[in-house]
């Protein structure tokens, strides 16, 4: 619940570290500090969708938060800080949004297909690519800043190639399309 009136208007939540795009590791640690200003706070507390939810009471608010191992997906998440004023009264930070990706490369790539259809140019699609590392782990790297991708015509067929500093990036090539106007 968001609070109203002269109350909210004094009390300000930010994120000061880690930055907006940080890069963190499965495993790693990370230290979470919130700026309070401008009014007097019973707790604050920061979450997310992969760290969960943390709470400290105490001035100056900082959080530690592990970055789970067994993450299966990499790419973006946002954290965000709450400041507890009153009884149901909650004053949130804007998102910080972070990146968690494997200081491993992946030893190869694979786009699950579920089937490429454009019936004209600047049509958009879903893929979804897997990454496997060297441990065996199959990691969902879709939305990873480390993946890339670009779409090519060649002479025989359109390409679509995803890389994510794997040796040898997947390619995707529809079987019988001959241009751009056949997927």
């Amino acid at each position: 619940m968001s609070v109203s009136g002269p109350l909210r208007a004094q009390v300000a939540v930010q994120i000061t570290s880690p930055s907006k795009d940080t890069v963190v590791n499965p495993g790693q640690s990370i230290n979470v500090n919130v700026n309070v200003t401008g009014g007097q706070v019973a707790s604050v507390f920061v979450g997310s969708e992969l760290l969960g939810l943390a709470t400290t009471p105490v001035s100056p608010y900082q959080l530690t938060f592990k970055i789970p191992s067994s993450v299966t997906t990499l790419g973006p998440f946002a954290l965000t800080a709450g400041a507890v004023i009153g009884p149901g009264n909650v004053v949130y930070s804007n998102p910080v949004s972070l990146f968690v990706e494997r200081p491993d490369k992946p030893v190869s790539i694979q786009i699950e297909e579920k089937s490429l259809l454009f019936d004209k140019p600047g049509q958009t699609q879903s893929l979804l690519v897997w990454a496997t590392y060297g441990d065996g782990t199959k990691v969902n790297v879709t939305e990873s800043s480390l993946t890339t991708y670009a779409a090519q015509q060649s002479n025989s067929a359109p390409v679509i190639s995803v890389s994510n500093c794997a040796g040898a990036p997947a390619e995707f090539h529809k079987p019988g399309a001959r241009n751009n106007a056949d997927w």
